[in-house]
């Protein structure tokens, strides 16, 4: 049976508001939703809020705090650094994107970029050695009170372990256990890491904490491992 009902706008005379419309049947039936859902652009990943105001995304955020590569100013002052940074980003992409193929079924080997090849296989074999399951993939989190968005790129059963972590994997330079610490404090992905378990907090209540990183190189022979963020350097 129906507990209660929530009008957002006058419904019958001397209700409050009401003076703001031209009519009482216009408030009755005029638009005056409690919740408006936003947009989002996925060619320049860009989330709006329904009041047309852009919502920052994670790296964003980093970025004007300087915890990310600022690649506006960077192009100014050393643009073939810029240029090389873009470049491995646009990989990184290729390389998320064929990862994800993989573990939807859905990917064409014959198809796979040469230059990406190597860290999809290095990602597979990743993926039956440990036994990953993933159970979501590719999910936008948006944090419901600090109004920040983002894309994580799974959440995965480590059977190993017998527990649930959340998944962000890397292309690095060096997959060795102290280099990679290294670029954890480096690049902030601590921050990221945080961001990210805070919004799901928000939005589930206690889900999972655990967080976990694939780190693949990105020279040959394309060595990936897997390191676990302590819970520490979330809350910290």
């Amino acid at each position: 049976a129906v507990q209660w009902i929530l009008y957002s706008t006058a419904q019958k005379l001397g209700d409050p508001g009401l003076e703001t419309w031209a009519s009482l049947d216009a408030a009755r039936h005029g638009n005056g939703a409690t919740w408006i859902p936003g947009s989002y652009d996925p060619e320049t990943h860009t989330s709006w809020r329904s009041d047309g105001r852009e919502v920052p995304h994670v790296t964003g955020i980093l970025r004007a705090g300087g915890g990310a590569t600022d690649f506006e100013e960077l192009s100014e002052r050393l643009p073939k650094l810029a240029e090389r940074i873009a470049l491995a980003g646009d990989r990184g992409t290729a390389v998320h994107a064929d990862c994800h193929a993989f573990d939807d079924d859905d990917l064409d080997w014959g198809s796979v970029d040469l230059r990406v090849r190597p860290y999809v296989e290095a990602w597979a074999e990743c993926r039956k050695n440990l036994g990953l399951v993933p159970l979501v993939r590719e999910r936008r989190i948006f944090h419901p009170m600090h109004f920040y968005t983002g894309i994580k790129d799974g959440i995965f059963w480590f059977p190993q372990k017998r527990r649930i972590a959340l998944v962000d994997l890397k292309t690095a330079q060096n997959a060795d256990e102290r280099e990679f610490q290294r670029a954890i404090y480096k690049y902030q992905y601590y921050l990221q890491a945080a961001m990210y378990v805070d919004a799901l907090i928000a939005l589930a209540g206690a889900v999972h904490r655990r967080y976990a990183y694939i780190a693949v190189e990105n020279t040959s022979p394309y060595c990936a491992a897997v390191y676990e963020l302590h819970e520490a350097a979330i809350e910290r």
